[in-house]
């Protein structure tokens, strides 16, 4: 079991760090950060809680609500990944009807695709990919009036959990940010 203030602690280092990355990132990763609102990304974390808390007397709307907030958290880390290595990504970008498709531009959809043909290693790339799309599903529920499965509170309680390992996952593979954390 994760230890959850590990997840908020590494996020906010996270948001901390790359709020501030004019001073270490090349320009167009600097440009890319700037349009987001990277303090969402602690708030959204930081309602997490409010579901934990909640755990298996959660109600169906409260669930849809977690795995929205959830979905919107890993669609999000997707993004900023992608946002982190720009010039890489810039080098072999996804095309779509004849044009680059920015990161922040892609659909959730496209982000999966992406990461699974692109960043998820061989080992790994179809646990996360099969992880990913239930999470996307249950998240498009809150867009939806008609019946979904949205899974179970004990579900999602497994999903958080899974959720900060797809969140050391994605770290392990950034650039080392206590370098840059004071």
């Amino acid at each position: 079991m994760y230890e959850f203030e590990v997840l908020k602690h590494k996020t906010k280092d996270f948001v901390r760090v790359w709020n501030n990355c004019k001073y270490f990132a090349p320009k167009s990763v600097t440009e890319k950060y700037a349009k987001t609102v990277l303090d969402w990304q602690s708030s959204l974390t930081d309602a997490l809680e409010i579901w934990k808390e909640k755990g298996i007397a959660m109600t169906s709307g409260e669930l849809i609500l977690a795995n929205a907030n959830l979905g919107a958290l890993v669609e999000c880390w997707l993004v900023l990944f992608l946002f982190t290595y720009y010039e890489d990504y810039t080098k072999e970008p996804r095309i779509k009807k004849d044009e680059v498709l920015e990161p922040e531009d892609f659909s959730f959809e496209d982000l999966k695709q992406f990461f699974y043909k692109k960043v998820f290693t061989k080992d790994n790339k179809k646990e996360w990919f099969e992880w990913i799309s239930k999470i996307q599903y249950r998240r498009n529920a809150i867009h939806s009036f008609k019946n979904r499965d949205i899974g179970s509170p004990d579900e999602f309680l497994s999903n958080l959990n899974k959720y900060c390992e797809f969140v050391e996952l994605i770290c392990d593979r950034l650039p080392p940010i206590e370098d840059y954390c004071q």
